[in-house]
């Protein structure tokens, strides 16, 4: 999961890539199959692979695994909620009480 200053820099970082293959298939007349769309993204994954230290294949997974998107930890399981006003664990089942 990402903090918000680790979601900021990657945000930024993916931005800039989007925006770098949108404007490359532009200039060139690309398809996306034609775009190097993988070695665009390089840097996003890279970084994504150096703050959580995982896996750099699903560069994607860097716009969705933000922290702040989820409620807070379950008091029986202790996984996050998967919103700030769940009203149960999507883990466990357990009732989240106000």
């Amino acid at each position: 999961m990402l903090d918000e200053a680790e979601f900021g820099e990657l945000a930024r970082l993916y931005d800039g890539a989007f925006r770098s293959v949108q404007k490359l298939r532009v200039e060139q007349g690309l398809t996306l199959t034609q775009a190097p769309v993988r070695e665009m993204f390089e840097p996003v994954r890279k970084r994504y692979a150096e703050v959580t230290c995982g896996d750099d294949r699903y560069v994607n997974d860097a716009r969705h695994h933000r922290l702040a998107n989820y409620g807070p930890p379950c008091a029986q399981c202790g996984k996050p909620l998967r919103t700030v006003n769940a009203k149960l664990c999507g883990s466990c089942m357990h009732p989240v009480f106000p």
